[in-house]
């Protein structure tokens, strides 16, 4: 959605309907630049600024400018990316763990989420119902990566952790 938008300012003048192979990456690169309403801060419990670990884009149809940011206190925000006003652009947030989220990924074509930690466990969310499916535990050290298999049906899930 951001490289999008940015296609789509002035100075670039690719039409509205998207990207052409005719616009070299590196050129549209060299002239980008972050405007206020691109920005995003994340903030923890206290409301002072902690590091985003993970982030991605929804898959759900019609969902897909639904942007989820995990951060290093445990929680999670929603995004939409689409919104031109700051304050529209969070649309959910929740602690999702008492503990860093290192990642974070979206089950393939729907509005739920599982999230990676340093507090040993995965978490799996209802996006839409805002509440927790269930949690995988017994790992020994911090969960740093998820990823769904893009090929598999009944989606193969695959957690990694730092041992």
């Amino acid at each position: 959605m951001l490289f999008n938008s940015v296609l789509r300012q002035p100075q670039f003048g690719v039409p509205k309907n998207g990207w052409s192979s005719q616009y070299p990456l590196q050129s549209l690169l060299t002239g980008y630049q972050c405007n206020n309403n691109d920005e995003h801060t994340s903030y923890g419990e206290t409301g002072v600024p902690v590091p985003p670990f993970g982030c991605t884009f929804s898959s759900a149809p019609n969902m897909e400018h639904i942007l989820a940011v995990a951060n290093e206190e445990g929680f999670v925000r929603l995004y939409n990316t689409e919104s031109q006003t700051s304050r529209k652009k969070c649309i959910k947030e929740w602690m999702a763990h008492w503990n860093a989220v290192f990642d974070l990924a979206w089950v393939p074509g729907e509005l739920k989420l599982v999230t990676a930690a340093g507090d040993q466990s995965a978490k799996f969310w209802d996006v839409k119902a805002g509440e927790l499916i269930g949690t995988c535990k017994g790992h020994q050290c911090s969960l740093k990566s998820v990823a769904f298999s893009k090929f598999e049906k009944g989606n193969l899930l695959c957690l990694l952790n730092s041992e």
